[in-house]
């Protein structure tokens, strides 16, 4: 049995462990990730990636490998009797915006793309960050929350020693359990069903109608395409109480469901299940952290799950880098509970709304964008958002901007400043008079918004915060 000093350890390799690790990697943070499972998990689950998580997605320059593996839809509910009657049905509101509303507030639109898909585009650029070490087939044994530390012993007999670890091995987590923290929220509420994974060719049925959900009503049931290749989750209305339909009798339904008698269909997976809304009494013992469906576990309602994890992950993951790299205090790791715990709280009481499925763009957009600063469509095709850097980022308006440049020159020591001067008019849209300055964290979250002559107060508050 060996000891290792690990500055920080991610157990579990599903959204929030991923995002986790891959924001600590950027960071040049070693860090190691291990997972129990020996091969990723080949089902779809969430199929819905948000604003929000494309915009971190973006940021990681994985945007386009992402889209690659979408479809080119928007995220909304479209309710017809038969898929092949699908030009005469409507559409429905589900919390998150078309692509035309999108391109108002973000660089990114929502993508309508598969969580087994996107978690393999995120461990393929995982294995290319030289500080983050993978292990598949490692099961956490014990964690012990020391005042210098964490000690963790896995289920092949090693001792580990880190500074950190993220907790984010899942809805029955080892590392929840061996802190003893307790979930609340049980069964009452639970969504059930039957999930298949289906292959079908059904994208052509629908013509210029391509949208995230379809809910069909001649056969009930719920289609979610789940890949370019016309690979789909097919969800049937299942009464309580009735016997679930066996395997040939799902690919019937799914036939009267999309209108086509002798539609080909191949059934790649079926499963049950049983999806309750839960949430952790807290997100952190010590020096440990839960994440993902670790800290908060919803129903299908609303598909929040997948990115409430991924932008967990990548919050916690930011604040230790800094913490770890002297550029804060550890008291900026009390932020993450307090900021995340409010959204987690949100999403697990709408997925437990019968109607929590369709919901205004507007209210939803709001939790997912959260208090980052506004998207500005730049003069060179960028947005404000992707200037962003790892440490502060300092944006200027014309006025302010010697200012700025010789703060951020006095900077040295803590995290690093970059210094963006606007335009006029493009300082105007981010609220910026022409000799202001805004100061905002990695996640885009403001500083400080003050006037030229109080721009060193301003980053004097960021250096703090």
């Amino acid at each position: 049995m060996s000891a290792h000093q690990i500055p920080v350890l991610v157990v579990g390799g599903g959204a929030a462990g991923l995002a986790a690790a891959l924001t600590l990697g950027r960071y040049g943070i070693e860090t190691v990730l291990v997972e129990k499972r020996t091969v990723p998990s080949t089902r779809p689950r969430a199929t819905v990636a948000s604003t929000r998580s494309m915009e971190l997605i973006r940021s990681w320059g994985l945007e386009a490998a992402v889209r690659a593996q979408s479809v080119d839809a928007d995220v909304w509910l479209w309710e017809c009797a038969t898929l092949i009657s699908a030009d005469a049905g409507r559409a429905h509101a589900v919390g998150y915006p078309s692509r035309e509303q999108a391109a108002l507030v973000s660089p990114a639109a929502p993508a309508v793309v598969a969580q087994d898909r996107l978690e393999t585009v995120l461990r393929e650029h995982l294995a290319t960050l030289p500080t983050v070490r993978v292990e598949a087939g490692v099961e956490v044994a014990s964690v012990r929350s020391l005042p210098d530390g964490v000690h963790v012993t896995t289920g092949d007999g090693r001792s580990l020693w880190t500074r950190y670890v993220v907790g984010a091995d899942g809805a029955h987590s080892t590392v929840r359990r061996q802190l003893g923290v307790t979930v609340h929220g049980g069964d009452a509420g639970a969504v059930s069903g039957i999930q298949a994974v289906v292959h079908a060719p059904l994208l052509p049925l629908l013509g210029p109608r391509l949208y995230g959900l379809y809910s069909v009503t001649e056969t009930p049931g719920l289609f979610l395409p789940a890949g370019p290749d016309d690979r789909w989750v097919y969800a049937p209305a299942v009464e309580p109480g009735v016997a679930a339909p066996r395997p040939h009798q799902i690919i019937e339904r799914l036939r009267r469901g999309a209108g086509l008698a002798h539609l080909p269909v191949h059934l790649e997976s079926l499963r049950a299940f049983r999806s309750p809304a839960q949430l952790a009494e807290r997100f952190r013992d010590g020096d440990v952290f839960l994440a993902g469906d670790a800290a908060h576990r919803v129903t299908p309602r609303g598909g929040t799950g997948m990115n409430i994890a991924l932008q967990g992950g990548a919050d916690l993951a930011w604040k230790l880098a800094w913490v770890l790299a002297g550029w804060a205090g550890p008291e900026l790791l009390d932020t993450y509970e307090a900021e995340r715990r409010p959204v987690a709280e949100h999403v697990v009481a709408r997925s437990l709304d019968p109607d929590g499925s369709r919901r205004s763009v507007r209210d939803e957009l709001a939790v997912d964008l959260g208090p980052r600063l506004s998207h500005v469509a730049l003069p060179d095709g960028r947005s404000s958002l992707d200037l962003l850097g790892p440490g502060w980022t300092v944006f200027a308006g014309p006025a302010a901007d010697a200012s700025a440049r010789a703060l951020a020159a006095g900077r040295a020591g803590s995290a690093p400043v970059t210094v963006h001067t606007l335009d006029a008019l493009s300082a105007r849209a981010l609220g910026l008079s022409p000799d202001a300055a805004l100061v905002a964290r990695p996640d885009g979250v403001p500083g400080a918004l003050q006037a030229r002559a109080a721009v060193r107060e301003a980053t004097a508050i960021a250096t703090a915060a």
